[in-house]
C-alpha cells in the first residue's frame, strides 16, 4: 500500500518554465538487448531501424529471460558487464578499476557520463531483495520501510556512473524538478528506458506510435481519475488535469473512489492518470480497448509494474498491451512521495521535454522502484493544435481522431469567444465528417444554451448507427442514449441503447447498462426487448445467488 511520509531530500520546489531543457539525439542512445532472448533482439533492432540508431550504439548481453534476477546475477550479468562496456566506448568517462565495492561493482572513479539514454529491450526487470546484503551494509536508514534492497533494474542502473552509492533505501534524483540541469549534475544519472510488455508486437508499438503522434500531432482527451487514498496523489492529478485544460484539451473528471466503469466515457485517452485498483479493470481491461497513438499516462499503484508480460496483471503491462504509447509504474512498493509526480511529468512536457526527460524530471528517486516505459525520444507536441486544424483542412476524409482536434478547437473557442461561434464552429465541422464524440459534445453544449431540437439533431444520427460499439464507445454511447432520453427524444435513445445492447459488450457493462434498458423497454411498451433484457437479468442475478450460496458453503466448510 502507498503511504505518505516527509523526507527533506524530497521537498524540492518544481517550477513550470518555458523552453527546451536537455537535447536528446539518437546517436547518443545505447540500446542493450538480450542476445538469450529472441524477443528482446527483435524489439531493439525495431527500436534501433525507426530511430536510425547507429548500429555501435546496440549492446548485447546474456542473462536471464525472466523478469525477476537475483543481486548476483544482476551485477554479474547486467550492471558489471554494462559499466565495462559503457566504459571503453566512452560512454561513461573516467577511470575503471580491477577491484570491486563491497557489492561486488566493478570500482569506476567517474568524470560523468555523455549519453543520452540506455534503452532495455525487455531485460529483467526486478531485482529480489537479499536480506543478507541488507544486514551487512555499511550505512542503513532509519526508517524500517526502507531497509531493503530490492527494486527496479531500470533504478539501479541509472547509477552506472555514480560510484559507491548504497544498494539499500533509495538515492535521490539529482534531476528531480531540474527543467535546465547544469551539464555536471546532467552527467550523474544515466537514464534509463524500457521497451517491455505483454507482447512483442505491442512493445514495438510503444515506438511506432510515437512516431505516428510525432508525425499527425497527439489527438485525444484526458482522463483524470481522482479519489485515491491519499490527498497528497489527487492534488497532484488535480494539478495534472489543470494543466491539461489549460491546453484546450477537454478534460473528463472522475472525482469518486470507484474508477472509470462502462457508464462513463473513456474514448480516446491520449492522458490518463488515475488510482487506486490493484488491477486493471473498466474499458482498459476488454481485449478490443485501444490508446489513440501518442498516449500517455498510468495508475498510480504500489505494484504497478509488479510484471509487464502479463495482459491483465496489475496496470503497465496491460496499459502497453492496449496501445499507450508512454508510461511509467513501480515494481515494487514505493511510497507515494517517491513514485513520479503526475503534475510535474505534465509540466515538463509543455515545457519541451520528451517523455523521457519528462520521467526523470518528475521522479524523486533513483535505486528504488521505479520503471518508465516508452521511447525516450517521443516529442508528444512536435506538432502544434493550430498544425493539426491546416491538415485537416488539406485532408481529403479525415480519420476517427480528426473530431478530437476539432473537440480540443472548441474548448479553445468558448474560452476566448463564447458558446455560440464554438458552436457554430463545431457544426461546420461535424457536417465535413461527423462522430459520436463531436455529436455529444454539441448537443451538450446545444442543451445549455437551450436549443433542444438542434442537441437532438448534433446526436440522433447516433441511433442509426450499426450495433458494433467497441470498448472505446461503449460509455459514450450510453452516456448519449441517456442525453437523448433527457431531451425527450425518446425513440432515438432507445434505438442508441438496442444498438450498444446488440454490440458485443462484456458483461460488466451488459450489467451497468440493463437496468436502464429495462425501465426504458418497460416505458415505451417494447415488449420484445423488455423480454429479453429482463431474461439476462435475471441470469445475472441467478448466477449472483449462485456464487453467493458457494461462498457460503465454502465458509461453513472452514467452519
Amino acid at each position: 500500500m502507498l503511504n505518505t511520509f516527509r523526507c527533506p531530500l524530497l521537498l524540492v520546489a518544481v517550477f513550470f518554465l518555458t523552453g527546451k531543457a536537455w537535447a536528446l539525439s539518437p546517436d547518443r542512445i545505447v540500446v542493450v538487448a538480450n542476445q538469450a532472448d529472441e524477443h528482446s533482439m527483435t524489439i531493439a533492432r525495431h527500436y534501433m531501424e525507426k530511430r536510425a540508431i547507429p548500429e555501435k550504439n546496440l549492446i548485447l548481453l546474456e542473462t536471464t529471460t525472466g523478469e525477476d534476477i537475483t543481486w548476483e546475477e544482476f551485477l554479474e550479468t547486467m550492471f558489471n558487464p554494462l559499466r565495462e562496456k559503457l566504459h571503453a566506448d566512452g560512454w561513461i568517462e573516467g577511470s575503471l578499476g580491477d577491484s570491486y565495492d563491497f557489492e561486488g561493482r566493478r570500482k569506476l572513479v567517474t568524470l560523468g557520463g555523455r549519453l543520452d539514454f540506455l534503452v532495455l529491450c525487455r531485460m529483467p526487470l526486478r531485482i529480489k531483495n537479499d536480506q543478507p546484503r541488507v544486514d551487512r551494509a555499511p550505512a542503513k536508514p532509519p526508517q524500517k520501510q526502507f531497509l531493503v534492497n530490492q527494486g527496479s533494474t531500470d533504478g539501479e542502473l541509472a547509477l552506472l556512473a555514480a560510484p559507491n552509492t548504497p544498494t539499500v533505501s533509495f538515492v535521490p534524483n539529482p534531476l528531480f524538478g531540474q527543467l535546465r540541469p547544469p551539464s555536471m549534475i546532467l552527467q550523474q544519472v544515466i537514464k534509463v528506458a524500457r521497451l517491455d510488455g505483454p507482447s512483442v508486437a505491442a512493445t514495438m508499438a510503444l515506438v511506432d506510435h510515437a512516431i505516428e503522434a510525432e508525425e499527425k500531432g497527439l489527438r485525444g482527451r484526458a482522463y483524470i481519475d481522482l479519489g485515491g487514498p491519499h490527498k497528497k496523489g489527487n492534488d497532484w492529478m488535480q494539478e495534472a488535469g489543470e494543466l491539461l485544460e489549460g491546453q484546450d484539451f477537454p478534460v473528463t473528471w472522475n472525482r469518486v473512489p470507484a474508477a472509470i466503469d462502462f457508464t462513463e466515457r473513456f474514448d480516446a485517452p491520449a492522458f490518463y492518470f488515475g488510482w487506486w485498483k490493484v488491477n486493471v479493470t473498466g474499458p482498459p481491461r476488454e481485449r478490443d480497448f485501444r490508446f489513440p497513438p501518442g498516449a500517455l499516462g498510468w495508475h498510480l499503484h504500489s505494484y504497478s509494474a509488479n510484471s509487464l508480460r502479463r495482459n491483465n496483471y496489475r496496470w503497465s503491462g496491460p496499459l502497453v498491451q492496449r496501445g499507450i504509447t508512454a508510461t511509467v509504474g513501480n515494481v515494487y512498493e514505493p511510497y507515494l512521495e517517491l513514485t513520479h509526480h503526475p503534475h510535474a511529468f505534465v509540466k515538463a512536457l509543455l515545457a519541451g521535454m520528451s517523455a523521457g526527460e519528462a520521467a526523470y524530471y518528475s521522479l524523486p528517486a533513483l535505486s528504488w522502484m521505479a520503471v518508465f516505459i516508452g521511447d525516450p525520444l517521443y516529442q508528444p507536441f512536435t506538432v502544434s493544435e493550430e498544425a493539426q486544424l491546416e491538415m485537416m483542412k488539406k485532408s481529403a476524409k479525415p480519420d476517427d481522431l480528426a473530431q478530437y482536434t476539432v473537440l480540443r478547437e472548441i474548448e479553445r473557442l468558448k474560452e476566448s469567444l463564447g458558446l455560440t461561434p464554438a458552436i457554430a464552429y463545431g457544426e461546420k465541422e461535424f457536417n465535413k465528417a461527423p462522430g459520436l464524440a463531436l455529436g455529444y459534445e454539441l448537443a451538450l453544449l446545444n442543451q445549455q444554451q437551450g436549443h433542444v431540437d438542434e442537441a437532438v439533431k448534433s446526436l440522433a444520427f447516433a441511433s442509426r448507427l450499426p450495433p458494433i460499439f467497441g470498448a472505446n464507445e461503449q460509455g459514450l454511447a450510453y452516456l448519449s442514449a441517456n442525453l437523448l432520453w433527457d431531451l425527450m427524444a425518446r425513440e432515438d435513445a432507445f434505438e442508441l441503447m438496442q444498438s450498444l445492447m446488440r454490440s458485443a459488450i462484456p458483461d460488466a457493462a451488459r450489467r451497468a447498462y440493463l437496468p436502464t434498458a429495462i425501465s426504458w423497454a418497460r416505458t415505451l411498451r417494447k415488449t420484445g426487448e423488455l423480454a429479453e433484457w429482463s431474461a439476462q437479468q435475471a441470469e445475472f442475478e441467478a448466477q449472483d445467488r449462485a456464487r453467493e450460496e458457494e461462498k457460503k458453503a465454502k465458509e461453513q466448510q472452514k467452519k
